[in-house]
C-alpha cells in the first residue's frame, strides 16, 4: 500500500511538473494518505478548475495550512521563555478538526458546572454580566471555542506553548466568527504575570507537560478571581502501570508518533489477548483520537499525580472540590460503592475507588474546583 501511494506521489508529481492535467480521483486518493501540500508543487493546484469536493479539499489541505503558516509568526507573546514542543513530538497542530463542537445555548457558570456534574450539588456561583474565560493550553482550538459558545457573554482567553497549534485554532475561530477569542503563546509557569483575572479558568491538557505541575497550577490559582471555577485535567499516577504498558508497547514495536505509526500501534494493541498489560488502554476514550493518543503513549514525559497529593495542594492554597467530572457508568459505580451525599466531593473516596478499578482512569482526571470568597 505504501508503494502504491509513493507511485501515486510520483505520477501526480510528475504531471504537475508538467504542467498536465490530474485526475481529481487520483488526487483524492493521494490526500487520504498523505498531506497535499507534500506534493511538489501543490499551490499551483489552486489555480486549477476541480469539481467543489476536490476544491474543498485543496482549501482543506493545502490553502488553509499556508494561512496557518503565514500567521504564526503575528501571534503575540504573553510571557518570556516559552519553550516550543520538541521537533517530531508535535507535529502541526494537535488535532485538526473541521467542524465546531455541538455546545448548548449560551448559559452561566453555574449552569454549565450543573450540567457537567449531574448529581452533585452545586453551589450558588457568582453571576457576571460578562465571563472572562482562561483556557489555559488550548491545543488547535477546540476548548476555546466551545467556552465561546458555552458561556454567555464569554470573553475568552487561549493560550498554548505551540505557535502551530494557535494558528489552527485562529483561522478556526476566525471562520465562525468569534471575535470574543484572543489567543496568545504563554508559559503556564510565567502566566501570572500577565496581570490579568479571570471567572473560569479550564485546563484540559497542559499541567501534566508541564515540568512543575503544582508550579504551574499555582500560577493558575493566582489568576482566577474569589468566587470563580477551575476545571482541571490531570494524569494519575495510580493508573500508571497501564498507561505504561501501553508507552513500554509503543517504544518496543518501534511505532513512530505519525497518523501512520499511530494507527498500527492501536490496530497491534487491540488484537492482543485481554489478559496482555496494555490491554486496558483501549478503555479510555483517549485512545480513539490520534492527538491524545500520541500524548498520552508517545510524548516524551508526563506528569504523574495522585488524588491524595492534589487534596493536599488543594487544601494549602484554599481551593474547594466541586466534582469530579466522568462518565455515567463509572459515576453509577462509585455511587454503589460509596453511596454518602459528600463521598462525590471527597478525593480520598475517589483515591479508595480509583485503587479498586485503576483502569477507569487511563483518561486523565477531570476535577471541578472552586476559589472561595475571603
Amino acid at each position: 500500500e505504501r508503494r502504491k501511494v509513493e507511485a501515486l506521489r510520483a505520477s501526480v508529481g510528475n504531471a504537475i511538473r508538467g504542467d498536465e492535467p490530474v485526475a481529481a480521483m487520483r488526487l483524492v486518493a493521494f490526500a487520504a494518505y498523505r498531506p497535499l501540500l507534500t506534493l511538489d508543487g501543490a499551490v499551483s493546484l489552486l489555480k486549477r478548475n476541480w469539481p467543489a469536493p476536490v476544491a474543498t479539499l485543496l482549501r482543506l489541505q493545502v490553502e488553509e495550512v499556508l494561512q496557518e503558516d503565514q500567521s504564526r509568526n503575528d501571534i503575540p507573546a504573553l510571557t518570556q521563555s516559552i519553550t516550543e514542543p520538541a521537533e517530531g513530538t508535535h507535529p502541526g497542530p494537535s488535532l485538526r478538526w473541521t467542524t465546531a463542537p455541538s455546545t448548548l445555548p449560551p448559559q452561566s457558570v453555574e449552569d454549565f458546572v450543573r450540567y457537567r456534574l449531574p448529581g452533585v450539588e452545586v453551589p450558588q456561583l457568582d453571576a457576571a454580566t460578562a465571563t472572562d474565560v482562561l483556557i489555559a493550553g488550548c491545543d488547535s482550538g477546540l476548548p476555546a471555542i466551545e467556552a465561546a459558545l458555552t458561556y454567555r457573554n464569554a470573553r475568552v482567553l487561549a493560550v498554548d506553548e505551540s505557535a502551530d497549534n494557535l494558528a489552527y485554532a485562529r483561522r478556526k475561530a476566525q471562520a465562525l466568527k468569534l471575535p470574543a477569542i484572543e489567543f496568545a503563546k504563554a508559559d503556564l509557569t510565567n502566566i501570572s504575570s500577565i496581570g490579568r483575572s479571570f471567572d473560569v479558568i479550564e485546563s484540559s491538557g497542559a499541567l501534566h507537560r508541564a515540568a512543575d505541575p503544582f508550579a504551574a497550577w499555582s500560577a493558575l490559582i493566582a489568576l482566577l478571581r474569589q468566587g470563580g471555577v477551575m476545571r482541571i485535567a490531570l494524569v494519575s499516577e495510580t493508573a500508571h502501570g497501564i498507561l505504561a504498558s501501553a508507552r513500554d508497547y509503543a517504544r518496543q514495536g518501534n511505532y513512530q508518533p505519525d497518523a501512520e505509526g499511530i494507527r498500527l500501534f492501536r490496530q497491534n494493541l487491540l488484537r492482543q489477548a485481554l489478559d496482555h498489560p496494555a490491554a486496558k488502554v483501549s478503555y479510555a476514550a483517549d485512545f480513539f483520537t490520534s492527538g491524545t493518543c500520541r500524548d498520552l503513549f508517545f510524548a516524551p514525559h508526563h506528569q504523574r499525580i495522585t488524588l491524595p497529593e492534589i487534596q493536599g495542594f488543594l487544601d494549602a492554597n484554599g481551593i474547594e472540590v466541586l466534582g469530579f467530572e466522568t462518565t455515567r457508568v463509572i459515576r453509577q459505580s462509585f455511587a454503589e460503592r460509596f453511596p454518602a451525599p459528600g463521598a462525590r466531593t471527597d478525593l480520598h473516596a475517589w483515591h479508595a475507588f480509583e485503587r479498586e478499578h485503576p483502569e477507569h482512569f487511563t483518561s486523565m482526571y477531570q476535577l471541578w474546583l472552586r476559589k472561595p470568597r475571603a
